[in-house]
């Protein structure tokens, strides 16, 4: 018994000898969800002291990015996703339990009046010595020099007013179904991560600017932080690079990276 499948326009064709047998890809992917949905309920309510146990890290807004080793947290149900949940909370998380909180590309879709409560909720589920790690902050400051001073663009010859949208709004058209999830509702400097980590109460950090995989204006921002350790800017910088090999981060470009922020 042989059987092909085809993918054609809209509808997967399952042919098993004599017989066809066409599926919607809309029902495919409605499949998909539910199960999805489901395994993340049952991880809620089933395996959530055994992730507990396990997993020294949190994986905040993991979209389609699953991390090995941590709860993979996402408002939406998806094919990464351990627990579904609004992670600008993380009320169901115990304190004083993880080694790290890890998230790339999140921390710019949450609203301006919580983006330090994400931060301070962080800081009390992190032990002792955890640290935060937050990648692929838009760098405001950094983007509108770019289009100031009419530098190359990314996906066009110059920086214009459309790549300016794509870090300050983020392209919510291009997911219609989740555009408002998807959608930029924060701005963030140098200057404004400093405040706000120094408010939330960490201890020592380093803020760092980097080009996202190929491109040519290093636009995106990341910091490195320690709830209650002071460590040096060396020790920091190694550890920094020991977790993006360890979270198999392949979007940071290393040789980009530049440290322009330090609190220790």
């Amino acid at each position: 018994m042989r059987i092909k499948i085809y993918f054609q326009n809209f509808v997967i064709k399952i042919q098993q000898s004599r017989f066809v047998f066409l599926v919607p890809i809309k029902f495919i992917k409605k499949l998909l969800q539910i199960l999805n949905f489901s395994r993340c309920s049952f991880n809620r309510v089933i395996r959530w002291q055994t992730l507990l146990k396990k997993q020294p890290y949190i994986h905040l807004g993991c979209g389609d990015t699953r991390i090995i080793g941590a709860i993979n947290v996402d408002a939406r149900s998806t094919s990464a996703t351990d627990i579904r949940y609004n992670c600008t909370s993380l009320e169901i998380f115990p304190s004083n339990h993880f080694e790290g909180v890890f998230s790339n590309a999140f921390w710019e879709h949450v609203f301006l009046n919580n983006r330090l409560h994400v931060i301070e909720e962080c800081q009390r589920v992190l032990k002792e010595n955890g640290f935060a790690l937050f990648l692929g902050i838009p760098d405001f400051e950094r983007v509108a020099k770019a289009y100031l001073n009419k530098e190359p663009g990314i996906t066009t010859k110059i920086f214009d007013l459309s790549q300016v949208y794509r870090f300050t709004h983020g392209g919510p058209e291009s997911t219609p179904s989740w555009w408002f999830e998807n959608l930029h509702k924060s701005l963030f400097d140098v200057y404004t991560i400093n405040e706000i980590l120094l408010t939330a109460q960490f201890s020592s950090w380093i803020i760092f600017r980097y080009s996202y995989g190929e491109e040519r204006v290093p636009g995106q921002l990341g910091f490195l932080a320690y709830k209650n350790s002071s460590e040096d800017v060396e020790s920091m910088h190694k550890k920094l690079i020991l977790l993006i090999d360890e979270f198999n981060i392949k979007y940071v470009n290393i040789s980009s990276l530049e440290i322009v922020s330090i609190n220790n």
